[in-house]
């Protein structure tokens, strides 16, 4: 099965359950989005958390073989769920089952004497740094905007002594011009790869037209916040 295929079943499955939302979004790292995808909503939904895990579980059997992945490594909560769920299944398809690590994000107070304000950062904690040394492992994630949140766990599991990092398999690549094998530094595999415009704050067509923020999804009540202290 070609990747296109498996990509046209994933994306009937994320429409059936409206996973992708559109409106007026604010992204982790600041961006203004025209839509939103709920990765919550997919580690919510048992049903849909199995299909998921299962078509991108196919993916990386077709590139990699059993002996080449030993570990899946996430971010909890929600990407170490999806490594979770994909270990299974390669279980079942590899006939045995890659282990799975996961790092967390660690608030620290930011050193600015300026502004002071509670920064996050990536820790492998519970003895996975240990763990993952001389390990082949494969990063997970679940949506890419910037990808800045799969290259901080690039450059944390690279820390590690003696690490193969393989590459990446992600659920939603949004910027798939941007976000290549080429310019992560490792090989990419994405579920589903479909452009979606991340506009900055200072350039944003819908603040322009007045288009109100989404402050249910996405990160428009701490925009909204830090523009009311302007």
């Amino acid at each position: 099965m070609t990747e296109s295929m498996i990509e046209t079943r994933a994306l009937h499955l994320l429409e059936i359950r409206e996973v992708i939302v559109p409106g007026h979004f604010v992204g982790t790292k600041g961006g203004h989005m025209d839509a939103y995808v709920q990765k919550d909503k997919t580690i919510a939904d048992a049903e849909l958390l199995k299909g998921v895990t299962g078509l991108m579980s196919e993916m990386v059997v077709e590139e990699y073989k059993p002996e080449e992945i030993d570990t899946l490594v996430g971010i909890a909560p929600c990407s170490s769920q999806l490594a979770t769920r994909m270990a299974e299944h390669l279980g079942d398809m590899w006939r045995v089952a890659p282990e799975v690590a996961f790092a967390e994000k660690v608030p620290r107070l930011s050193t600015r004497e300026d502004t002071p304000t509670i920064e996050e950062s990536l820790e492998f904690k519970r003895g996975f740094s240990e763990r993952l040394i001389g390990k082949r492992v494969l990063l997970v994630e679940d949506v890419l905007n910037t990808a800045g949140s799969l290259i901080d766990l690039r450059n944390l599991a690279a820390e590690v002594n003696d690490i193969d990092i393989k590459g990446a398999v992600v659920e939603f690549n949004r910027s798939p011009s941007k976000n290549t094998s080429e310019s992560l530094g490792m090989p990419l595999l994405a579920l589903i790869s479909q452009e979606m415009v991340n506009h900055s704050p200072d350039d944003c067509p819908m603040c322009r037209q007045g288009i109100p923020v989404n402050t249910d999804l996405g990160h428009g009540a701490k925009f909204l916040k830090e523009q009311a202290k302007k």
